[in-house]
């Protein structure tokens, strides 16, 4: 029986496979569809409730597009958090708070393409899980994923980040007696699994929602 990483392993390939044969055509495509999904989340109850966000920034392929929702977070008076990834022996990701539209265009993309806040500046931005009184955590995680499947688990790319984050933001909601935060992956079509299931284990974290160009599909809903 192959192991649990040898199975994660080999969907993330054939995954990734799938998704560098999509065209710049058909992937601007459905990143438009995209705004149609900003505006179903923008209009759910639980981004109206919401006052602080976490979402990843994009890359410029191979995953839905979130250059306008995290311009329209800003714009809607929300608290936009952003990911960062310290590389210190074991590396971790905190999300950092990008108060402007102004600072959020002039992040620079790091290696793999995403726009990051510069390594130097780490310590002027807000970190969403800071042990203050002024940081309650985060009300909101949009996630990026390599697959989904039908029960709504999703397979990263193997770092394990933001299942660690998730857990972190869950925990740390629990210590200000807050609700948890609400977990929406966000996907383009061929992320999907439609026949096959994403293989998990106990450190993996179920999405309560998931995103595509079709729309919102819920899991759980938020209290």
């Amino acid at each position: 029986m192959q192991s649990l990483k040898l199975l994660k392993r080999n969907l993330r390939k054939s995954t990734l496979k799938k998704l560098s044969e999509i065209s710049n055509e058909a992937i601007s495509l459905q990143s438009s569809l995209a705004r149609a999904v900003k505006e179903e989340i923008c209009a759910s109850d639980i981004y109206k409730r919401s006052t602080r966000i976490s979402l990843y920034l994009s890359m410029q392929s191979s995953e839905l597009s979130t250059d306008d929702l995290a311009r329209q977070i800003i714009d809607d008076g929300k608290k936009l958090f952003v990911p960062f990834i310290h590389t210190n022996e074991v590396p971790t990701m905190s999300m950092l708070n990008i108060p402007t539209v102004e600072q959020l265009q002039a992040l620079k993309r790091n290696k793999w393409g995403i726009p990051e806040p510069d390594a130097a500046d780490v310590d002027k931005y807000q970190d969403a899980l800071a042990l203050s009184s002024e940081s309650p955590g985060l009300d909101l995680i949009l996630v990026p994923a390599v697959a989904y499947d039908k029960s709504f688990n999703r397979l990263g790319h193997g770092m394990g980040y933001y299942d660690r984050f998730i857990k972190a933001a869950t925990t740390h909601a629990e210590g200000y007696a807050l609700h948890p935060p609400t977990i929406v992956g966000l996907a383009l079509q061929e992320q999907i699994q439609t026949q096959d299931s994403v293989p998990t284990g106990p450190l993996d974290e179920v999405m309560d929602a998931i995103a595509t160009s079709d729309g919102i599909t819920w899991n759980k809903q938020p209290e």
